[in-house]
């Protein structure tokens, strides 16, 4: 892929990540300058009178800090789904979207839920995931390859600690 070609794939898949961050920080800069909380607006598990928060609870925080602490993430793993992946990458942010919040819906504890939590661990689930499976006819994909850099480097270290603590390699530090 030549330079040009990689600054327009970086661009693109930068688009839909800023959408949705940049609505995440309206609505919450709405909620500071008008002095309300859309917290009831969340998912409320099991009430069909509140099935409507599926949709709206990722878009909706607690605080600021509880914003930066979905911000981040959700920009990064969001960003690398719809570079990595970037055919199937609209299907699987909508499928992750709605079936978190059902999920969250069907068995999330008694109270409003808001965030953008479960999406973040959807995406990472996805993401991790799918770039551990080794498809035969592709090359591994870039997490496949840093999971394994990181199990046979766990694997290196291990082997380089034993070596340290060995009676022979003792004798020869005296």
């Amino acid at each position: 892929m030549d330079a040009a070609n990689f600054n327009k794939r970086v661009r693109l898949s930068l688009f839909f990540p800023l959408l949705f961050t940049f609505v995440m920080w309206m609505v919450k800069i709405s909620e500071w300058l008008f002095d309300f909380s859309l917290s009831s607006w969340g998912v409320l598990p099991r009430s069909f009178e509140h099935i409507y928060g599926i949709l709206f609870s990722p878009f909706i925080h607690s605080d600021w800090k509880h914003l930066w602490a979905n911000t981040i993430p959700f920009f990064v793993l969001s960003w690398a789904l719809f570079f990595f992946y970037r055919t199937i990458a609209a299907k699987t942010f909508l499928l992750i979207y709605f079936l978190s919040g059902i999920l969250l819906w069907c068995i999330g504890r008694d109270s409003f839920h808001i965030g953008m939590s479960s999406i973040i661990y959807g995406l990472a689930f996805f993401l991790i995931t799918s770039g551990l499976i080794k498809i035969p006819h592709r090359k591994p994909s870039f997490l496949g390859r840093t999971s394994e850099r990181c199990h046979y480097g766990g694997h290196f270290s291990n082997f380089v600690q034993k070596a340290r603590s060995s009676p022979a390699s003792n004798s020869l530090r005296r």
